[in-house]
């Protein structure tokens, strides 16, 4: 059943026709509308809304470009049956909230660039007026996540950093590192292991700047459940631990 995205906006079928050089086939009338009209696949001619005119890849579509207002908002670009189409600039109320990239029957879509009202700034991949696929997402505070991205949130393998050079490397899930990751901070320690909500959680091997280190269970980045203290002498203290107390 063909749904209403496969409509023109005067309710016609827009299905894909013959190719016009195809041998045996039928070729597509010819195009005798007027710059304010589309062709349709009959060959009749539907005359756009103004400012909308004939596109230029055929004429089969209402196409303009320039600044449009829509409401307290502007978007400068290009416009096809209109909706936004291609490249084009949206700028929401007084202008501290933008998006400049690609666009797809009016929604965000391909690459582009949004900055937030907030100060945060998202630069990559969209699919359907989602953040979707590879892409960079900043935050004013100087906090950087790079990697995949799905549904609008953190998902997938990535990185993310805060700007004292710590940082989190491995799987991310609803935005927090899930699954297997590594942290590394500025003073050389370091965690591999296991991950659950943004905590430590699970098996993990911490090596401390101290040169000692901690292998075992860990609980919402505590160390907790089995494991073993190594100092830097060679000293351990092996067995259970409880928010980070040994218990013996």
């Amino acid at each position: 059943m063909m749904n209403d995205r496969q409509r023109g906006p005067d309710g016609d079928r827009r299905g894909r026709g013959p190719s016009p050089g195809r041998r045996g086939g039928p070729r597509m009338p010819k195009n005798d509308c007027a710059m304010n009209q589309r062709m349709r696949l009959d060959g009749s001619c539907h005359t756009c809304k103004s400012p909308y005119v004939q596109s230029q890849d055929g004429g089969m579509d209402c196409e303009f470009v320039g600044m449009r207002r829509y409401g307290k908002d502007k978007y400068y670009g290009r416009l096809r049956n209109y909706k936004q189409y291609g490249k084009g600039l949206y700028v929401w109320g007084k202008g501290r909230s933008r998006y400049y990239g690609t666009w797809l029957n009016g929604l965000k879509h391909g690459f582009g660039i949004k900055e937030f009202k907030n100060g945060s700034k998202y630069s990559g991949e969209w699919r359907d007026d989602q953040m979707e696929g590879q892409g960079e997402y900043s935050y004013k505070s100087g906090k950087v996540y790079s990697g995949s991205i799905r549904a609008g949130n953190f998902d997938g393998f990535g990185r993310f950093s805060w700007p004292d050079g710590t940082a989190i490397e491995g799987e991310f899930r609803d935005d927090d590192a899930n699954g297997k990751a590594s942290k590394t901070w500025p003073d050389g320690s370091r965690y591999d292991g296991e991950w659950r909500d943004g905590f430590e959680d699970g098996q993990g091997t911490r090596t401390y700047s101290d040169k000692s280190a901690y292998t075992g269970g860990w609980r919402r980045g505590k160390r907790s459940g089995r494991g073993t203290l190594t100092t830097a002498d060679g000293g351990k203290q092996e067995g259970r631990w409880k928010g980070n107390k040994f218990l013996g």
